[in-house]
């Protein structure tokens, strides 16, 4: 069994009562399997799957308290930016704003600082806004990790 396989494995079991979560990991999945099996090894040592695949990834604007989402986009990684989704259009967001856990998960504590908001513009919608996320790590050059050993709801 191959990695993809190995992730949607997972994902289905850990979301079996979510299809339609489980319908767009499965085709995203998919799209990206001949790319994911030509470097499995990388992806695989990465967690990358894994990463963009956790439903949780709901988030808040410190300043705002409003909730935005935050999707992982492996053309992005090189850059170090995330995606920055889902923000609505009549709040100000602007570079530099802090971006933390919300209180929405039940797995994650809120107010865990993830990253700053960047070039967050007006969606063709007119109802969102979107942007990108500079993470407030620097993953190629980690000297310390902390490890959250309970989640939120033991």
């Amino acid at each position: 069994m191959g990695y993809v396989d190995e992730v949607l494995e997972l994902v289905s079991k850990k979301n079996a009562d979510q299809p339609e979560f489980l319908q767009a990991v499965t085709e995203v999945l998919n799209t990206l399997r001949p790319v994911v099996d030509a470097n499995e090894e990388l992806y695989r040592s990465n967690a990358i799957l894994e990463r963009i695949t956790e439903p949780d990834r709901v988030l808040m604007l410190i300043d705002t308290n409003d909730t935005c989402i935050v999707e992982g986009d492996i053309e992005l990684s090189d850059s170090g930016l995330v995606h920055l989704n889902h923000i609505k259009a009549d709040i100000t967001v602007r570079n530099g704003d802090k971006i933390v856990t919300s209180n929405i998960s039940d797995k994650y504590l809120q107010g865990i600082l993830i990253g700053y908001a960047k070039d967050v513009t007006a969606d063709s919608n007119n109802l969102t806004q979107s942007g990108y996320l500079v993470p407030a790590v620097d993953f190629n050059n980690l000297q310390e990790v902390l490890i959250i050993t309970e989640m939120k709801n033991q």
